[in-house]
């Protein structure tokens, strides 16, 4: 009898699987391919937005619908739409859930390769040229990529901010969050400091506002730029602003811009070009320098990441000398954000989080009805 019961199951299962029809692609709304679990896609939807995913389902059957069905249809997509965002929180995983986050289009753990396509957009001889090649988000079917490596400016591709690649650099305790206007000083700093006997003649070291904080590092913590997206797209969405495609690229305004990192031979991790960390640490400097001699050009943003108020700190750049963009976009601007912290035993540092578009009326907006406001207001009248 037990026999019997494991062969008819064998033969069951057998059948079933035979029944499957192979994988294809297939494009959807975008509202259909977000899940419960899903911590950052949700804030890609744009109206009549559709991705690429796989399904080994079979192909429906024509079906014959007048116009007043085709219209409802429309109108149902555009009501889901137009919804605030939804809460990006994750949710626990399920008891025994392994599979992966993210796999490749042929089922392989997420990873870096070296591209020898002769339309590869990444940079350097092919056999230095490294990318992410294209791969899906397993719960939605959602295809990302193929993302370059080794390039010195932010591309003009999204990413998913989950993506385990990332992991290392935000997974440490030792790095506590502050509010970053609490790093101004107007201490001198070390190097004008003299020994008056031998040097009689030298001015006394200048007095002047600086920003104390020492090194710099690329923390893309998803929690947070989740919290970020939404405090900024809620209210922009509240004043009759949605995310528009920007132009000649797959990029929605909102959607954070695939990082310059390179893989360290040491760790075998990704990591942002110390180079460019030095390049990010001094944009800041010279950002809050204009902003005291000239007017406010610097904003601070705050979000609430699991009941603690987080201090984003962020101005709109130059595009031109930050992403590899081949085009001018007249209606979206380029933001930088970052983050203080504070490195044990205590030294103050900056985080940079990522780089996104808004429109060219966010800022104007998010000032107005307080959701920005200025950054270093109290240290305006100093002036170098």
């Amino acid at each position: 009898m037990h026999v019997f019961l494991i062969v008819a199951v064998i033969t069951a299962v057998v059948a079933f699987a035979s029944d499957d029809p192979p994988a294809r692609m297939v494009r959807i709304p975008m509202e259909q391919a977000l899940s419960v679990p899903e911590r950052y896609d949700v804030h890609n939807v744009g109206d009549d937005r559709t991705v690429s995913v796989w399904t080994w389902a079979a192909p429906a059957a024509a079906q014959h619908t007048d116009g007043s069905s085709e219209a409802a249809s429309r109108s149902a997509q555009e009501a889901a739409g137009s919804r605030h965002l939804a809460s990006l929180a994750p949710a626990p995983p399920e008891p025994g859930n392994r599979r992966p986050a993210f796999q490749t289009l042929d089922g392989e753990p997420l990873r870096w390769i070296f591209d020898t396509s002769a339309a590869s957009s990444s940079t350097g001889p092919p056999e230095t040229r490294q990318i992410i090649p294209e791969f899906i988000q397993v719960e939605s079917g959602r295809a990302w990529g193929p993302l370059p490596i080794g390039d010195e400016k932010f591309s003009m591709k999204s990413y998913p901010v989950n993506i385990p690649l990332f992991e290392h650099l935000y997974g440490d305790t030792h790095a506590v969050p502050d509010n970053f206007e609490n790093f101004v000083t107007d201490r001198p700093i070390q190097s004008y400091y003299q020994d008056a006997d031998t040097f009689p003649n030298e001015p006394p070291a200048p007095a002047e506002k600086r920003i104390d904080a020492r090194g710099m590092s690329y923390r893309p913590e998803p929690v947070v730029l989740q919290a970020v997206h939404d405090t900024i797209w809620q209210h922009l969405r509240q004043g009759g602003m949605q995310p528009k495609k920007l132009y000649q690229s797959d990029v929605f305004q909102g959607e954070y811009l695939w990082p310059p990192v390179e893989a360290d031979r040491d760790s075998e991790h990704l990591i942002l070009m110390s180079k460019l960390l030095r390049h990010y640490r001094n944009a800041i400097s010279l950002k809050f320098r204009n902003a005291l001699s000239g007017g406010p050009s610097m904003f601070h943003l705050e979000v609430n990441v699991n009941g603690q108020i987080r201090h984003i700190l962020m101005f709109p750049t130059t595009r031109s000398s930050r992403v590899k963009q081949m085009y001018a976009l007249s209606r979206s601007k380029l933001w930088l954000l970052y983050e203080g912290m504070i490195i044990p035993p205590g030294r103050q540092q900056f985080a940079l989080l990522g780089a996104t578009y808004l429109p060219n009326e966010a800022h104007g907006y998010l000032h107005d009805h307080g959701v920005l406001r200025v950054a270093f207001a109290e240290h305006m009248n100093v002036l170098h």
